[in-house]
């Protein structure tokens, strides 16, 4: 969405359910062989329906989301390798709107 020019921009949520595409190569993250265990390997894999490839953002604020699976009982949050972090502000690196 773009705002008239003058005006503040607003930002559409990016909360709910969604398949997480890289636009270089048009494969979907997918969780390794549908796992529910902590710890497991995102994997990218050609895009599909099944659950494992599904993820829900939670907003956190301030154009910040959580990404979390959906395909099992527990509600695992994804996790950068070696818990990276963003120095000007001290938190993980997270989703983040554009």
């Amino acid at each position: 969405m773009r705002a008239a020019e003058g005006t503040q921009a607003a930002h559409a949520s990016m909360e709910g359910t969604h398949q997480i595409v890289s636009q270089a190569t048009g494969l979907c993250f997918n969780i390794k062989g549908n796992t529910n265990d902590s710890g497991e390997a995102i994997i990218p894999y050609p895009c599909g329906g099944s659950i494992n490839m599904k993820f829900n953002f939670v907003d956190q604020s301030s154009g910040f989301y959580s990404i979390h699976t959906v395909n099992g009982t527990q509600d695992l949050c994804l996790n950068i390798s070696a818990g990276a972090y963003r120095r000007e502000t001290g938190k993980n690196l997270a989703a983040r709107e554009i």
